[in-house]
């Protein structure tokens, strides 16, 4: 009961904060995020996962992509995946596209109700209307199995940090606190809030964006 009282608690103080920093935001953001997860054998799956954001108080869309790739469980406690993403991000009246090549490794570990993973990620991007360039994506997150009465689910604390190797400088952080809920063995459902603070070019500005999140994965 009482790492339930303290789990409510942090989630309401958290959730007046997003408040308070929506009402200050010039503009409210939106991630979707879908997946469709297929299991080939025990060692390896295969997924599809469409992307759509939008801008404008949510009124926009200016990002979709979409992603597919393999995942191989090396180890218990490894993960590895190689992905391909193609995506269009407006700028002005244009739509620039990208092509991307994802290495990543994921090592995680289950302590008592507690899942910690992080994700290390390589990406080669092939930008239409900038130079090609390696970046790296270094996620940590920390998970929490709850249940309240006979409802169960996961809440979780995540932060990604984005090094830009053309720049040689850190140009993306991202924090995030959601939750998700298996309804059954073939489908999660989450929601989440996003606050991305993003370097403008090269310069020492940093801009502060939120975004809300919902996310839908169906797995076979």
């Amino acid at each position: 009961m009482k790492r339930v009282f303290v789990l409510l608690t942090v989630f309401v103080i958290v959730f007046v904060l997003f408040q308070a920093n929506l009402s200050l935001a010039d503009d409210v953001r939106m991630f979707n995020y879908y997946q469709i997860k297929y299991k080939i054998n025990d060692k390896f799956d295969v997924f599809i996962q469409p992307d759509m954001r939008f801008n404008d108080d949510i009124r926009e869309l200016y990002y979709y992509h979409i992603r597919n790739g393999v995942t191989f469980h090396a180890l218990e406690n490894l993960d590895l995946g190689a992905t391909y993403r193609f995506l269009e991000s407006k700028s002005g009246s244009q739509w620039p596209n990208e092509h991307r090549l994802e290495l990543e490794a994921m090592p995680k570990i289950t302590l008592g109700d507690y899942k910690l993973s992080y994700r290390g990620r390589f990406e080669y991007r092939w930008l239409q209307n900038a130079a090609d360039r390696w970046r790296y994506r270094s996620l940590g997150k920390v998970a929490y199995m709850a249940e309240i009465g006979d409802f169960a689910f996961t809440p979780y604390i995540s932060n990604e940090i984005f090094y830009d190797f053309e720049i040689n400088k850190l140009h993306m952080n991202r924090a995030t606190l959601g939750a998700d809920k298996k309804i059954n063995e073939n489908l999660l459902l989450g929601l989440f809030y996003l606050n991305e603070t993003a370097r403008a070019g090269e310069t020492d500005e940093w801009n502060t964006r939120h975004y809300i999140g919902t996310k839908i994965v169906v797995s076979f």
